[in-house]
């Protein structure tokens, strides 16, 4: 299955709000709880020009399926950046998508902001999203246990150094 990137829009940071507040998506994907209008002020915060973030959303069959993003985009000598992604229908789960959207989204990264280095953070039970990292070249560099639930930190070189 085709799947695309496009920019994101003010109505799709409203979907994307709407969509996570589902208990089986906030079980897999760690993130602050916010009001709406929080969202919407971050998301025009990444339309400045000192945005430290940058997302896309991801469309498969004409349907906006989920978001990509990297944020704590840091410049200096190893300029890296923080992934995350989110699908949010359990029925596009598990046919390769989100390893699409990801393979799609880097270059795009790396291109844009000279990001060397691309972490993700991920819940150590979350063996999907792992399995997904580690696919894509991803290598575990941290254990931990954050707020009460064990989570791992992946990274991978973009620039091919390993």
């Amino acid at each position: 299955m085709e799947i695309k990137l496009r920019d994101r829009t003010r109505e799709d940071v409203e979907v994307f709000w709407r969509r996570t507040q589902d208990p089986e998506i906030q079980r897999f994907f760690p993130t602050e709880q916010q009001t709406l209008e929080e969202a919407l002020a971050l998301f025009e915060q990444a339309c400045g020009p000192e945005a430290r973030s940058f997302g896309r959303v991801i469309v498969a069959q004409d349907t906006y399926i989920g978001d990509i993003w990297c944020y704590a985009i840091e410049q200096g000598e190893e300029r890296h950046a923080m992934l995350s992604m989110v699908l949010f229908d359990p029925a596009w789960w598990g046919q390769g998508l989100a390893a699409k959207a990801t393979r799609l989204f880097l270059p795009e990264v790396q291109e844009r902001f000279g990001v060397i280095r691309m972490g993700a953070f991920v819940y150590a039970d979350h063996s999907r999203c792992i399995g997904l990292l580690r696919k894509l070249g991803f290598a575990e560099r941290e254990r931990f246990v954050e707020d009460g639930r064990a989570s791992l930190y992946l990274e991978k070189r973009l620039d091919g150094l390993g």
